[in-house]
């Protein structure tokens, strides 16, 4: 009998084909959710840090493969070693049954033969009766030495059954271990897959990291560059009074000056540092084309295009409230319009420096910006 030995491959603790599968469905709705123009900053950074800890966990479980695969070898290795071992005593037992059995055929031809010629014989050693002690002694010793013989060829095939039964006992456990041994291969050929898997996701989703970083950064410091030469327009034009479209005059102070969202989608970026940058505002997804809402009533101070801002619009809502919409793809108001709360005023783009269509929504009070959580209500 043959046994193969399986090559090495990682093998997943446990069950590593429903782990796999699993861990391969996390993986491909990660996936999905690192489409970097729908997916906010923080989700990208847990999702990166959760792809690590399966690519962790993957490579804990192919540590543990490797190990336990080894050990199912060594167990074959083994059962081929004690198998070659039994098979060669028992080749010894049938060689040494055989030529017992070959003397005892001889033996009793002797035997047979000196039967035959009892009489002669009897006629030699009948002279007296020491000669009769003697011949006694020669038959006694030639009927002893094949009693012996048969004696020991019994004992060899006791000794040949019992190794037969061992000898096959050793080849079911020999075919067991490769059994298991072929198993724990499989099994570690879809971890091994599931671990290539992990790594290559693993890869794609710090890429991802890596170019929000990078656009973020780009965006940041474009508009850290723009921030005083926005502040002097707003100083510029702000408008005194009641705001041009209608209402009251809000006053500074979170979540007190009626503004509302001006779009409802998916944050991507908050307001505040990130990054190693600052980030002035808060960032909206949607679609490139969906209109954008006046947070509130109010006179346009500006519209047009502002750098990293793009097609940019702000509006002053009085008491040294504006409100900045950058990255417009058309601007639908025009520099000292007033508008109604909820009027449309532009639509969603990627215009300026832009990591994809989306609202860059400002909340500045006294020309400084502000978090437009603490002035908002609600989520956008």
């Amino acid at each position: 009998m043959v046994i193969v030995v399986v090559p090495r491959q990682a093998v997943a603790n446990g069950d590593p084909q429903s782990t796999a599968q699993r861990l391969q469905a996390e993986q491909t709705q990660l996936r999905q959710q690192l489409a970097a123009a729908q997916t906010s900053d923080a989700q990208v950074q847990a999702d990166v840090s959760r792809l690590d800890a399966i690519a962790s966990q993957q490579s804990t479980a192919a540590g543990a493969a490797n190990s336990q695969l080894a050990d199912a070898e060594a167990q074959v290795a083994v059962a081929q070693q004690q198998l070659a071992t039994k098979t060669a005593e028992l080749q010894r037992t049938t060689h040494r049954t055989a030529a017992e059995r070959d003397l005892l055929r001889r033996q009793a031809v002797a035997a047979y033969m000196e039967g035959s010629t009892s009489a002669s014989i009897d006629s030699l050693f009948a002279s007296n009766a020491e000669q009769a002690v003697v011949r006694a002694e020669y038959r006694s010793i030639a009927m002893g030495n094949v009693s012996d013989t048969v004696d020991r060829l019994h004992q060899l095939q006791h000794v040949l059954a019992a190794q037969r039964a061992d000898l096959q006992a050793t080849e079911h456990q020999a075919q067991a271990a490769a059994a298991a041994a072929t198993t724990r291969a499989q099994a570690a050929n879809q971890a091994a897959l599931a671990a290539q898997e992990a790594a290559a996701t693993q890869q794609a989703a710090h890429a991802t990291l890596q170019a929000r970083v990078a656009q973020f950064s780009a965006e940041s410091a474009d508009l850290a560059a723009q921030q005083s030469q926005v502040a002097a327009v707003i100083a510029q034009n702000t408008a005194s009074g009641l705001p041009a479209g209608g209402g009251t005059t809000p006053s500074a102070g979170a979540h007190s000056t009626g503004l509302t969202w001006p779009l409802q989608g998916t944050v991507t970026s908050e307001y505040g540092p990130r990054w190693g940058g600052f980030h002035p505002g808060i960032d909206i997804a949607d679609p490139t084309g969906t209109p954008i809402h006046a947070a509130s009533a109010g006179q346009v101070i500006y519209a047009g295009w502002e750098s990293g801002y793009g097609n940019f619009v702000l509006i002053d809502h009085g008491g040294g409230i504006v409100t900045g919409y950058a990255h417009q793809s058309q601007i639908a108001v025009s520099q000292g319009q007033g508008v109604a709360q909820g009027q449309v005023i532009g639509f969603v783009g990627s215009t300026g420096d832009s990591t994809g269509p989306h609202l860059h929504f400002e909340v500045r009070v006294n020309g400084s910006t502000e978090n437009p959580r603490d002035y908002v209500t609600g989520s956008p």
